[in-house]
Protein backbone atom coordinates (compact mmCIF):
# COMPACT_ATOMS: atom_id res chain seq x y z
CA UNK A 1 0.00 0.00 0.00
CA UNK A 2 1.30 3.40 -0.89
CA UNK A 3 1.46 5.84 2.02
CA UNK A 4 -0.18 9.24 1.56
CA UNK A 5 1.50 12.43 2.65
CA UNK A 6 -0.40 15.60 3.43
CA UNK A 7 1.39 18.57 1.86
CA UNK A 8 1.12 21.14 4.62
CA UNK A 9 2.50 24.70 4.23
CA UNK A 10 5.37 23.91 6.63
CA UNK A 11 6.28 20.74 4.70
CA UNK A 12 6.00 22.63 1.43
CA UNK A 13 8.41 25.25 2.77
CA UNK A 14 10.84 22.57 3.87
CA UNK A 15 10.79 20.93 0.43
CA UNK A 16 11.32 24.28 -1.24
CA UNK A 17 14.18 25.13 1.09
CA UNK A 18 15.80 21.80 0.25
CA UNK A 19 15.35 22.36 -3.48
CA UNK A 20 13.00 19.37 -3.79
CA UNK A 21 9.95 21.30 -4.91
CA UNK A 22 9.76 21.91 -8.62
CA UNK A 23 10.75 25.39 -9.72
CA UNK A 24 8.38 27.44 -11.74
CA UNK A 25 5.55 29.87 -11.21
CA UNK A 26 3.48 29.26 -8.08
CA UNK A 27 1.05 32.09 -7.65
CA UNK A 28 -2.10 32.89 -5.90
CA UNK A 29 -4.53 35.73 -5.56
CA UNK A 30 -8.03 36.25 -4.47
CA UNK A 31 -10.91 38.45 -5.50
CA UNK A 32 -14.35 39.09 -4.15
CA UNK A 33 -17.62 39.31 -6.01
CA UNK A 34 -19.50 41.00 -3.16
CA UNK A 35 -19.04 42.19 0.38
CA UNK A 36 -18.76 45.21 2.65
CA UNK A 37 -16.21 46.83 0.32
CA UNK A 38 -17.25 46.81 -3.31
CA UNK A 39 -14.51 47.45 -5.84
CA UNK A 40 -15.28 49.22 -9.09
CA UNK A 41 -15.75 46.81 -12.00
CA UNK A 42 -12.90 46.36 -14.45
CA UNK A 43 -13.44 46.65 -18.15
CA UNK A 44 -12.83 43.61 -20.33
CA UNK A 45 -9.27 44.63 -21.17
CA UNK A 46 -8.44 45.13 -17.51
CA UNK A 47 -10.01 41.82 -16.57
CA UNK A 48 -8.02 40.00 -19.22
CA UNK A 49 -4.82 41.71 -18.17
CA UNK A 50 -5.41 40.71 -14.54
CA UNK A 51 -6.11 37.03 -15.25
CA UNK A 52 -2.63 35.71 -16.06
CA UNK A 53 1.08 36.45 -15.83
CA UNK A 54 2.86 37.67 -18.94
CA UNK A 55 6.63 37.98 -19.36
CA UNK A 56 7.84 41.54 -19.63
CA UNK A 57 10.88 42.43 -21.74
CA UNK A 58 13.90 43.49 -19.73
CA UNK A 59 13.74 47.19 -18.96
CA UNK A 60 17.20 48.26 -17.78
CA UNK A 61 16.08 51.88 -17.74
CA UNK A 62 13.77 51.38 -14.71
CA UNK A 63 14.04 54.09 -12.09
CA UNK A 64 16.99 53.61 -9.75
CA UNK A 65 16.12 55.32 -6.47
CA UNK A 66 19.21 57.07 -5.04
CA UNK A 67 20.75 55.68 -1.89
CA UNK A 68 19.59 57.20 1.39
CA UNK A 69 21.46 60.15 2.86
CA UNK A 70 23.77 59.23 5.77
CA UNK A 71 21.42 60.72 8.36
CA UNK A 72 18.52 58.46 7.36
CA UNK A 73 17.83 55.65 9.83
CA UNK A 74 16.08 52.52 8.59
CA UNK A 75 13.12 51.44 10.71
CA UNK A 76 14.32 47.82 10.80
CA UNK A 77 13.25 45.67 13.69
CA UNK A 78 10.41 48.00 14.60
CA UNK A 79 7.56 46.31 16.45
CA UNK A 80 4.05 46.58 15.04
CA UNK A 81 2.52 50.02 15.61
CA UNK A 82 0.28 52.52 13.81
CA UNK A 83 2.94 54.94 12.57
CA UNK A 84 2.10 54.20 8.94
CA UNK A 85 -0.86 52.65 7.11
CA UNK A 86 -0.79 48.85 7.70
CA UNK A 87 -2.39 46.16 5.54
CA UNK A 88 -2.58 42.42 6.04
CA UNK A 89 -1.26 40.66 9.12
CA UNK A 90 1.02 37.80 10.15
CA UNK A 91 -1.77 35.33 10.89
CA UNK A 92 -0.49 32.80 8.33
CA UNK A 93 3.33 32.60 8.31
CA UNK A 94 4.88 31.20 5.14
CA UNK A 95 8.62 30.60 4.91
CA UNK A 96 10.14 31.60 1.57
CA UNK A 97 13.43 30.81 -0.17
CA UNK A 98 14.06 31.59 -3.85
CA UNK A 99 10.67 33.23 -3.71
CA UNK A 100 8.88 36.54 -4.26
CA UNK A 101 5.64 37.62 -2.58
CA UNK A 102 3.64 40.84 -2.74
CA UNK A 103 0.39 42.77 -2.92
CA UNK A 104 -1.39 44.62 -5.71
CA UNK A 105 -3.18 47.92 -5.08
CA UNK A 106 -5.22 50.22 -7.27
CA UNK A 107 -4.66 53.95 -6.71
CA UNK A 108 -7.37 56.61 -7.17
CA UNK A 109 -5.82 59.58 -5.36
CA UNK A 110 -2.28 60.90 -5.97
CA UNK A 111 -0.02 60.30 -3.01
CA UNK A 112 3.69 60.51 -2.26
CA UNK A 113 5.03 57.23 -0.83
CA UNK A 114 8.07 57.79 1.37
CA UNK A 115 8.76 54.08 1.89
CA UNK A 116 7.11 50.78 2.66
CA UNK A 117 7.77 48.15 5.30
CA UNK A 118 7.41 44.37 5.16
CA UNK A 119 6.71 42.34 8.27
CA UNK A 120 9.16 39.43 8.52
CA UNK A 121 10.59 37.02 11.05
CA UNK A 122 13.22 34.32 11.37
CA UNK A 123 11.47 31.03 12.15
CA UNK A 124 13.55 29.20 14.75
CA UNK A 125 11.58 26.01 14.01
CA UNK A 126 13.57 25.71 10.78
CA UNK A 127 16.84 27.51 11.44
CA UNK A 128 19.09 29.27 13.89
CA UNK A 129 18.22 32.92 14.39
CA UNK A 130 18.99 35.66 13.56
CA UNK A 131 19.87 35.24 9.88
CA UNK A 132 21.45 37.65 7.42
CA UNK A 133 19.63 37.79 4.09
CA UNK A 134 19.75 39.90 0.94
CA UNK A 135 16.13 41.03 0.70
CA UNK A 136 14.82 42.59 -2.53
CA UNK A 137 12.22 45.34 -2.24
CA UNK A 138 10.40 46.15 -5.45
CA UNK A 139 7.58 48.26 -6.86
CA UNK A 140 5.97 47.56 -10.24
CA UNK A 141 3.49 49.80 -12.08
CA UNK A 142 1.03 48.58 -14.67
CA UNK A 143 1.40 50.58 -17.87
CA UNK A 144 -1.35 51.37 -20.37
CA UNK A 145 -0.64 48.17 -22.33
CA UNK A 146 -1.49 46.09 -19.25
CA UNK A 147 2.14 45.17 -18.55
CA UNK A 148 3.64 45.54 -15.08
CA UNK A 149 7.07 47.14 -15.32
CA UNK A 150 9.55 47.83 -12.53
CA UNK A 151 9.70 51.26 -10.95
CA UNK A 152 11.93 50.42 -7.99
CA UNK A 153 14.26 47.49 -7.41
CA UNK A 154 16.37 47.68 -4.26
CA UNK A 155 18.37 44.97 -2.51
CA UNK A 156 19.08 45.37 1.21
CA UNK A 157 21.15 43.13 3.45
CA UNK A 158 19.13 42.61 6.62
CA UNK A 159 19.52 40.79 9.89
CA UNK A 160 16.18 39.04 10.42
CA UNK A 161 15.39 38.18 14.04
CA UNK A 162 12.82 36.01 15.79
CA UNK A 163 9.37 37.51 16.27
CA UNK A 164 7.41 39.72 13.92
CA UNK A 165 9.14 42.99 13.06
CA UNK A 166 8.88 45.49 10.24
CA UNK A 167 11.80 45.92 7.81
CA UNK A 168 12.01 49.05 5.72
CA UNK A 169 12.59 49.61 1.99
CA UNK A 170 14.45 52.85 2.64
CA UNK A 171 13.40 56.25 1.33
CA UNK A 172 11.64 56.02 -2.05
CA UNK A 173 9.82 59.37 -2.45
CA UNK A 174 7.73 57.64 -5.07
CA UNK A 175 4.73 59.48 -6.51
CA UNK A 176 1.79 57.08 -6.71
CA UNK A 177 -0.70 58.65 -9.06
CA UNK A 178 -3.52 57.79 -11.45
CA UNK A 179 -2.30 57.82 -15.02
CA UNK A 180 -3.76 57.58 -18.54
CA UNK A 181 -4.56 54.66 -20.77
CA UNK A 182 -3.02 54.17 -24.20
CA UNK A 183 -5.64 56.54 -25.66
CA UNK A 184 -4.78 59.31 -23.20
CA UNK A 185 -7.88 58.86 -21.02
CA UNK A 186 -7.40 59.22 -17.23
CA UNK A 187 -7.52 55.87 -15.44
CA UNK A 188 -6.73 54.51 -12.02
CA UNK A 189 -3.37 52.81 -11.73
CA UNK A 190 -2.31 49.41 -10.43
CA UNK A 191 0.90 49.10 -8.41
CA UNK A 192 2.53 45.93 -7.16
CA UNK A 193 4.65 45.94 -4.00
CA UNK A 194 6.84 42.91 -3.39
CA UNK A 195 9.71 41.42 -1.44
CA UNK A 196 11.93 38.45 -2.33
CA UNK A 197 14.88 36.46 -1.06
CA UNK A 198 17.26 33.78 -2.35
CA UNK A 199 18.93 32.32 0.74
CA UNK A 200 18.66 31.84 3.65
CA UNK A 201 14.89 31.44 4.06
CA UNK A 202 12.85 34.12 5.81
CA UNK A 203 9.18 34.20 6.85
CA UNK A 204 6.60 36.80 5.86
CA UNK A 205 2.96 36.48 6.92
CA UNK A 206 -0.49 36.91 5.41
CA UNK A 207 -3.87 37.60 6.94
CA UNK A 208 -7.04 35.62 6.16
CA UNK A 209 -9.35 38.46 5.16
CA UNK A 210 -11.35 38.67 1.95
CA UNK A 211 -10.32 41.31 -0.59
CA UNK A 212 -10.65 43.89 -2.27
CA UNK A 213 -10.52 46.30 0.69
CA UNK A 214 -9.72 49.97 1.19
CA UNK A 215 -6.09 50.91 0.68
CA UNK A 216 -5.11 53.72 3.03
CA UNK A 217 -7.92 55.95 1.77
CA UNK A 218 -6.34 56.42 -1.68
CA UNK A 219 -7.59 53.31 -3.49
CA UNK A 220 -8.13 49.65 -2.75
CA UNK A 221 -5.95 46.59 -2.32
CA UNK A 222 -6.99 43.86 -4.74
CA UNK A 223 -5.09 40.80 -3.52
CA UNK A 224 -1.78 39.03 -3.05
CA UNK A 225 0.63 37.19 -5.35
CA UNK A 226 3.73 35.01 -5.18
CA UNK A 227 6.19 33.41 -7.57
CA UNK A 228 8.82 30.79 -6.89
CA UNK A 229 12.23 30.23 -8.42
CA UNK A 230 15.56 32.00 -8.29
CA UNK A 231 14.84 35.71 -7.86
CA UNK A 232 14.49 37.03 -11.42
CA UNK A 233 16.43 39.96 -12.83
CA UNK A 234 14.48 43.23 -12.81
CA UNK A 235 11.76 43.27 -15.42
CA UNK A 236 11.90 39.56 -16.31
CA UNK A 237 8.75 38.67 -14.37
CA UNK A 238 5.54 40.50 -13.77
CA UNK A 239 4.23 40.65 -10.23
CA UNK A 240 0.47 40.37 -10.46
CA UNK A 241 -2.43 38.37 -8.99
CA UNK A 242 -3.63 35.35 -10.93
CA UNK A 243 -6.51 32.94 -10.55
CA UNK A 244 -9.73 33.92 -8.72
CA UNK A 245 -10.33 32.73 -5.17
CA UNK A 246 -7.24 30.52 -4.96
CA UNK A 247 -6.09 31.99 -1.64
CA UNK A 248 -7.31 34.59 0.81
CA UNK A 249 -5.34 37.30 2.51
CA UNK A 250 -2.63 39.83 1.67
CA UNK A 251 0.95 40.01 2.88
CA UNK A 252 1.62 42.08 5.96
CA UNK A 253 3.06 45.42 4.84
CA UNK A 254 2.94 49.03 5.94
CA UNK A 255 2.88 52.02 3.62
CA UNK A 256 4.34 55.32 4.79
CA UNK A 257 2.98 58.33 2.90
CA UNK A 258 4.09 61.94 2.91
CA UNK A 259 1.25 64.27 3.76
CA UNK A 260 0.56 67.12 1.33
CA UNK A 261 1.53 70.60 2.60
CA UNK A 262 -0.97 72.63 4.61
CA UNK A 263 -1.65 76.27 5.41
CA UNK A 264 0.03 77.85 8.46
CA UNK A 265 -1.11 81.11 10.07
CA UNK A 266 1.99 82.87 11.37
CA UNK A 267 2.10 85.30 14.34
CA UNK A 268 1.91 88.32 12.01
CA UNK A 269 -1.35 86.90 10.58
CA UNK A 270 0.22 86.04 7.23
CA UNK A 271 -0.22 82.59 5.72
CA UNK A 272 2.43 80.24 4.36
CA UNK A 273 2.34 76.64 3.18
CA UNK A 274 4.32 74.13 5.27
CA UNK A 275 5.04 70.46 4.71
CA UNK A 276 4.31 69.56 8.30
CA UNK A 277 2.86 70.85 11.55
CA UNK A 278 6.15 70.87 13.47
CA UNK A 279 7.84 73.38 11.12
CA UNK A 280 4.81 75.68 11.35
CA UNK A 281 4.63 75.57 15.15
CA UNK A 282 8.39 76.08 15.45
CA UNK A 283 7.78 79.60 14.10
CA UNK A 284 4.87 80.19 16.48
CA UNK A 285 2.29 79.48 13.80
CA UNK A 286 -1.04 77.67 13.86
CA UNK A 287 -1.14 74.75 11.43
CA UNK A 288 -4.39 73.84 9.72
CA UNK A 289 -4.24 70.44 8.03
CA UNK A 290 -2.71 68.70 5.04
CA UNK A 291 -4.18 69.84 1.70
CA UNK A 292 -5.65 73.05 3.19
CA UNK A 293 -4.37 76.01 1.16
CA UNK A 294 -3.95 79.65 2.18
CA UNK A 295 -6.78 80.58 -0.17
CA UNK A 296 -9.12 78.38 1.90
CA UNK A 297 -8.66 80.27 5.18
CA UNK A 298 -8.27 83.68 6.79
CA UNK A 299 -5.62 84.45 9.39
CA UNK A 300 -5.86 84.62 12.31
CA UNK A 301 -7.92 81.44 12.55
CA UNK A 302 -11.19 81.91 14.45
CA UNK A 303 -11.37 80.21 17.83
CA UNK A 304 -14.07 78.52 19.80
CA UNK A 305 -14.81 75.94 22.46
CA UNK A 306 -13.53 72.43 21.68
CA UNK A 307 -15.20 69.70 23.72
CA UNK A 308 -13.26 66.45 23.95
CA UNK A 309 -12.53 63.65 26.38
CA UNK A 310 -14.47 63.69 29.66
CA UNK A 311 -16.17 67.10 29.57
CA UNK A 312 -12.84 68.82 28.77
CA UNK A 313 -13.01 72.25 27.13
CA UNK A 314 -10.22 74.05 25.27
CA UNK A 315 -10.46 77.40 23.48
CA UNK A 316 -8.73 76.67 20.15
CA UNK A 317 -9.17 76.89 16.40
CA UNK A 318 -11.14 74.29 14.46
CA UNK A 319 -8.09 72.43 13.12
CA UNK A 320 -6.57 72.05 16.57
CA UNK A 321 -9.92 70.69 17.74
CA UNK A 322 -9.82 68.12 14.93
CA UNK A 323 -6.43 66.98 16.24
CA UNK A 324 -8.04 66.53 19.67
CA UNK A 325 -10.93 64.58 18.09
CA UNK A 326 -13.33 67.07 19.60
CA UNK A 327 -16.52 68.97 18.78
CA UNK A 328 -15.90 72.62 17.96
CA UNK A 329 -18.24 75.62 18.37
CA UNK A 330 -16.98 78.89 16.92
CA UNK A 331 -16.83 81.91 19.29
CA UNK A 332 -17.96 79.79 22.27
CA UNK A 333 -15.79 80.26 25.37
CA UNK A 334 -14.85 77.73 28.04
CA UNK A 335 -15.35 80.20 30.90
CA UNK A 336 -17.08 81.19 33.09
CA UNK A 337 -19.29 78.20 32.31
CA UNK A 338 -17.89 75.03 30.80
CA UNK A 339 -19.99 74.26 27.68
CA UNK A 340 -18.60 70.75 27.55
CA UNK A 341 -20.18 69.70 30.84
CA UNK A 342 -23.72 68.37 30.72
CA UNK A 343 -24.90 70.95 33.27
CA UNK A 344 -27.41 73.73 33.30
CA UNK A 345 -29.65 75.96 35.40
CA UNK A 346 -31.69 74.33 38.16
CA UNK A 347 -34.84 75.98 39.54
CA UNK A 348 -35.20 75.09 43.22
CA UNK A 349 -38.55 74.63 44.98
CA UNK A 350 -38.25 77.98 46.76
CA UNK A 351 -37.93 79.79 43.42
CA UNK A 352 -34.19 80.32 43.60
CA UNK A 353 -31.82 79.19 40.84
CA UNK A 354 -28.46 77.39 40.85
CA UNK A 355 -26.08 77.22 37.87
CA UNK A 356 -23.91 74.31 36.62
CA UNK A 357 -25.92 71.47 38.10
CA UNK A 358 -26.38 68.13 36.40
CA UNK A 359 -29.83 66.72 35.76
CA UNK A 360 -29.43 64.14 38.54
CA UNK A 361 -28.14 66.72 41.05
CA UNK A 362 -31.06 69.00 40.31
CA UNK A 363 -33.87 66.46 40.42
CA UNK A 364 -32.52 64.96 43.66
CA UNK A 365 -33.38 68.32 45.29
CA UNK A 366 -36.89 68.38 43.73
CA UNK A 367 -35.56 71.00 41.32
CA UNK A 368 -36.55 71.58 37.71
CA UNK A 369 -33.62 71.12 35.28
CA UNK A 370 -33.80 73.79 32.59
CA UNK A 371 -31.55 71.99 30.07
CA UNK A 372 -27.89 71.51 29.20
CA UNK A 373 -25.81 74.71 29.00
CA UNK A 374 -28.65 76.93 30.29
CA UNK A 375 -27.80 79.66 32.79
CA UNK A 376 -29.85 81.25 35.56
CA UNK A 377 -29.97 84.76 34.05
CA UNK A 378 -31.81 83.33 31.04
CA UNK A 379 -34.48 81.29 32.87
CA UNK A 380 -37.47 82.13 35.06
CA UNK A 381 -38.09 80.03 38.18
CA UNK A 382 -41.52 79.72 39.85
CA UNK A 383 -41.69 78.73 43.53
CA UNK A 384 -43.12 75.29 44.22
CA UNK A 385 -43.97 73.23 47.26
CA UNK A 386 -45.44 70.02 48.60
CA UNK A 387 -49.04 69.36 47.52
CA UNK A 388 -51.04 66.87 49.60
CA UNK A 389 -53.48 65.18 47.25
CA UNK A 390 -56.63 63.25 48.01
CA UNK A 391 -55.64 59.86 49.44
CA UNK A 392 -52.58 61.19 51.26
CA UNK A 393 -50.10 61.18 48.38
CA UNK A 394 -47.64 64.03 47.99
CA UNK A 395 -46.23 65.80 44.92
CA UNK A 396 -44.10 68.92 44.52
CA UNK A 397 -46.09 71.39 42.44
CA UNK A 398 -46.67 75.07 41.90
CA UNK A 399 -49.60 76.25 43.99
CA UNK A 400 -51.75 76.91 40.94
CA UNK A 401 -51.54 73.22 40.01
CA UNK A 402 -52.34 71.99 43.53
CA UNK A 403 -55.59 73.60 44.63
CA UNK A 404 -57.55 72.88 41.40
CA UNK A 405 -57.22 69.12 42.10
CA UNK A 406 -58.39 69.50 45.73
CA UNK A 407 -54.83 69.38 46.99
CA UNK A 408 -53.56 71.09 50.10
CA UNK A 409 -50.56 73.27 49.32
CA UNK A 410 -47.94 73.18 52.07
CA UNK A 411 -46.13 76.37 51.10
CA UNK A 412 -43.30 77.52 48.84
CA UNK A 413 -40.07 75.59 49.31
CA UNK A 414 -41.62 72.59 51.09
CA UNK A 415 -40.73 69.02 50.09
CA UNK A 416 -42.40 65.63 50.07
CA UNK A 417 -39.25 63.94 51.36
CA UNK A 418 -37.62 62.87 53.56
CA UNK A 419 -40.74 63.37 55.73
CA UNK A 420 -44.07 63.51 53.92
CA UNK A 421 -46.24 66.43 55.08
CA UNK A 422 -49.37 64.60 54.01
CA UNK A 423 -49.21 61.80 56.60
CA UNK A 424 -51.89 62.61 59.21
CA UNK A 425 -50.78 59.96 61.66
CA UNK A 426 -50.32 61.53 65.10
CA UNK A 427 -47.53 60.77 67.52
CA UNK A 428 -45.72 62.21 70.51
CA UNK A 429 -43.34 65.10 69.82
CA UNK A 430 -40.95 66.07 72.60
CA UNK A 431 -39.88 69.71 72.68
CA UNK A 432 -36.64 71.12 73.99
CA UNK A 433 -38.41 72.71 76.94
CA UNK A 434 -39.51 69.25 78.12
CA UNK A 435 -43.10 69.52 76.98
CA UNK A 436 -44.81 66.97 74.73
CA UNK A 437 -47.60 67.16 72.18
CA UNK A 438 -49.45 64.83 69.80
CA UNK A 439 -48.74 66.06 66.27
CA UNK A 440 -47.83 64.62 62.83
CA UNK A 441 -44.22 63.70 62.14
CA UNK A 442 -43.96 66.51 59.60
CA UNK A 443 -45.24 69.11 62.11
CA UNK A 444 -42.78 67.88 64.73
CA UNK A 445 -39.76 67.94 62.37
CA UNK A 446 -40.54 71.45 61.16
CA UNK A 447 -41.03 72.89 64.66
CA UNK A 448 -37.69 74.45 65.64
CA UNK A 449 -38.24 73.47 69.30
CA UNK A 450 -39.39 69.92 68.63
Amino acid sequence: MRASIKLTPRLLCSLMAAGLFAAGAVAWAQTRESGAVKAPSLNEADAAAESFMTPVPRRPEYEQIPQEPPEFTFRDGVLRDSECCPVGGPDNPFQIQNFYVGNVVRVYEPQMLNSFDVELMCDSFFQSCPVTANVTFMVYRRDCDGQYRPVVIRVRQLSITEGWHYYNSGILNLQLTPTVDCNGNPVTTFYSFGVGVSTPPITPGRDSDVYPQDFCGVGYITGSWSISGVPPPPGDTQARPMGPNVQSGVWSMRYCFQSPPGACCLPDDTCQMFDNKADCEALGGSFTAASVSCSDIECPLPKGACCYGLETCEYVNEYRCDDLIGTWTQDQHCTPFNPCRYVGACCQVDGSCDDEMTFDECTALDGVYEGDHTQCPTVSCTPRGACCLVGGTCEVRVESNCTPVDGEYQGDGTHCEPIAPCDTTLGACCYYDGSCARVTEYECANNPTG
